[in-house]
């Protein structure tokens, strides 16, 4: 879980977190989660690889591997829970 590169020690309060971005790992690709704060709010519409991209590059995103998909369903589902406790829809 992480990044081979960027904030791997990143702390985003769920208080500032506008909207959770998730793509789930396959055996092919990666999946991620991404805490999408005020700073992405230009860039919550996902429709080209370059998009894709900045997901990826996103210090407020958390990538996982297909060995890695029970880790990435409890994150996710913890990460939901804390955002829709405080902010309501998670997913925007």
């Amino acid at each position: 879980m992480g990044k081979v590169t960027g904030a791997k020690d990143s702390v985003i309060p769920l208080g500032n977190v506008i909207k959770v971005q998730f793509k789930e790992p396959t055996r092919l690709v990666n999946g991620y989660v991404q805490l999408a704060t005020e700073q992405d709010r230009g860039q919550l519409r996902i429709a080209t690889a370059e998009a894709q991209k900045a997901i990826a590059n996103n210090s407020r995103t958390v990538l996982f591997t297909w060995n890695q998909r029970e880790t990435y369903a409890a994150y996710l589902a913890a990460v939901t829970a804390g955002v829709q406790a405080r902010r309501g829809n998670p997913f925007g």
